[in-house]
């Protein structure tokens, strides 16, 4: 891990804004770091060499310049400075390299520091491997708080998204000064290292903790847990797993269906709480009480059958369907099962009515040929039937899958004639091509599962996994099956923790059966030893009658060695190191 650390500052006021700004600013951005300037005070002295850089936020309406800072430092001065230096993390993470010297914008002179109101100290570094950018600031609460575009929120991570990217940021209070940490692409909550190079800042951020999302599986557990289903002994299908980053409030959404129910569920990423969860009956129940209600007696044709459920207090099903003659529109409530609302009126038979369309079940059965399935020898299983306007070129939309593999079909509602046919590989193969191709041969958490067709040349899946010591990010080709890009990063395992000395030496005296509160005992080595990465307590010490030596495994408590030397007798007592010989000096 690099122990450099840097700041230099100047208000990056929310980066969010950067992908605005640019298109508004020709000023292309240095590679190492965003410009900044000094507050409106400052900036008519300067206003000369100013070009408006692409970080202005909302509030701050002053011209912000591209000036040199007024004061540079060498990491170990910034570490050093008894303004910024307190919150100078005083580790880095690794594979981050500093891309400038930290600097202190807003003052001209380093005296002025005591005096200054405005001054920041920014530094930037960057991660080749993963083109990620980390950016550190230091200011005032003040200059935060009327530059930043949003309210502050301490310790709580903000997200951003652009069309390629996303990232996270986050702010730190420490006294009258805050702290920011901004990473381009990366999650805070999931970057290993993140919390220790915070709290190896000597103020008051020793108590920061983020907290990581937990895995998908997990969410699935919560969801499952809670609908009191139990995929042992029930087949459960899940249609949607995605992590969405709900704004700034990540969650896992999950919709899944059984023999009589289907479920949807929000659950938060961090907590595993559960932010929404809903049971609603299946389609075709739903369409049995529509036409049941509806009285009909002839074949009918479903041109809708919509689960309406996002954002309202009552979700329901909307069912469109006719016969020859009558066209009905209904409402069910998807969770009781009632009728909501219900429409009647007699159909035209001209051309351009509905009644014309091909029916739903007509479109399915064109599909099926096309993907050379029959429904009489194998399980098919629906998971979307829609009739859609599409710009008044109205089609079914039909995905489906089987034991092998996803299908999505789009069949023009008036000639039947297929306008777009999609053959996928599933889910699990897909899955089985990236592990297969990681070579993990331990356990691995999935926390992003995700089919990625809409409008684009080659759908994929993506997907995000973890084992204890690597991480990593495959996009697998829907239909090829082939790896299309990936990435792995390793994960540092966190540093073991020891006993501690004082019970490094408990240890040591009940095995040597002394007691220091009946006799007396003097110690003249107490050493934490890195042993060759074995770390282990050296321990030397002696009463009236004898010296004693001791090797004590700093994790496990283990006694590894032992020496004893009596004063009064020629008798001696030796125990040799089972895993090293000793150094220490026997007494």
């Amino acid at each position: 891990m690099k122990t450099e650390v840097l700041l230099r500052s100047i208000g990056r006021i929310n980066d969010e804004l950067i992908a605005d700004a640019e298109s508004e600013a020709n000023t292309k951005r240095k590679p190492g770091w965003a410009k900044l300037g000094i507050m409106a005070a400052c900036l008519a002295l300067v206003l000369a060499v100013a070009l408006v850089i692409p970080t202005l936020t909302q509030q701050d309406q002053s011209i912000i310049t591209e000036n040199e800072p007024g004061v540079k430092l060498t990491l170990e001065e910034a570490m050093d400075d008894k303004t910024f230096g307190t919150l100078f993390p005083k580790k880095i993470l690794e594979g981050y390299v500093l891309e400038d010297a930290p600097s202190i914008w807003g003052i001209t002179d380093y005296a002025e520091l005591k005096t200054a109101d405005n001054a920041v100290l920014k530094a930037n570094f960057y991660n080749e491997e993963l083109e990620d950018e980390m950016v550190i600031r230091i200011a005032s609460k003040e200059w935060f708080l009327s530059h930043e575009k949003n309210s502050i929120e301490l310790n709580t991570i903000y997200y951003r998204e652009t069309i390629d990217k996303a990232g996270s940021y986050i702010y730190f209070e420490s006294g009258d000064e805050i702290i920011s940490y901004s990473f381009s692409t990366r999650d805070i909550a999931q970057i290993d290292g993140f919390c220790d190079m915070v709290n190896s800042a000597s103020a008051d951020t020793s108590s920061v903790s983020v907290s990581k999302f937990i895995s998908l599986e997990e969410a699935k557990e919560i969801a499952l847990k809670d609908a009191k289903l139990d995929e042992l002994t029930q087949k459960i299908v899940f249609t949607r797993e995605e992590l969405n980053r709900n704004q700034g409030k990540p969650c896992y959404l999950l919709e899944f269906y059984t023999g009589t129910n289907q479920y949807f569920y929000q659950i938060d990423a961090k907590s595993g709480s559960i932010i929404y969860a809903g049971k609603f009956i299946t389609l075709s129940e739903a369409k049995k009480i529509a036409l049941d209600d509806a009285g009909c007696k002839d074949k009918v044709s479903f041109t809708e059958e919509t689960l309406v459920s996002g954002g309202i207090k009552t979700p329901y099903y909307q069912l469109v369907f006719a016969d020859a003659k009558t066209q009905w529109t209904y409402r069910i409530d998807a969770v009781l099962g009632i009728v909501l609302e219900k429409k009647q009126k007699e159909t035209a038979t001209t051309e351009s009515d509905t009644a014309d369309f091909i029916s739903l079940e007509e479109a399915k059965k064109i599909a099926l040929k096309d993907a050379g399935l029959d429904e009489a020898t194998q399980k098919i299983v629906f998971t979307r039937e829609e009739l859609s306007r599409n710009s008044g070129k109205p089609c079914y939309i039909l995905e489906f899958y089987t034991a092998k593999k996803q299908y999505s079909y789009k069949v023009d509602a008036k000639d039947g004639s297929i306008m777009e046919a999609y053959h996928f590989i599933l889910l699990a193969d897909a899955k089985k091509i990236a592990l297969d191709d990681a070579g993990v041969s331990e356990k691995v958490t999935f926390t992003e599962e995700t089919l990625v067709a809409g409008g684009i040349k080659s759908p994929y899946y993506y997907f995000a996994f973890e084992s204890a010591s690597a991480r990593w990010t495959y996009k697998i080709d829907a239909v090829l099956g082939v790896i299309m890009d990936k990435t792995c990063d390793k994960i540092t395992p966190p540093a073991p923790e020891f006993i501690g000395l004082e019970k490094a030496k408990q240890i040591a005296l009940e095995d040597a059966g002394l007691d220091e509160a009946a006799q007396k005992i003097v110690f003249t080595r107490e050493e934490l030893s890195r042993n060759s990465g074995k770390p282990c307590y050296i321990l030397e010490f002696y009463t009236d009658k004898c010296a004693y030596s001791y090797k004590v495994d700093a994790v496990s408590g283990e006694v590894i060695g032992k020496n004893t030397d009596w004063f009064s007798r020629q008798e001696s007592e030796t125990v040799p190191d089972t895993s090293q010989n000793s150094d220490s000096k026997h007494r």
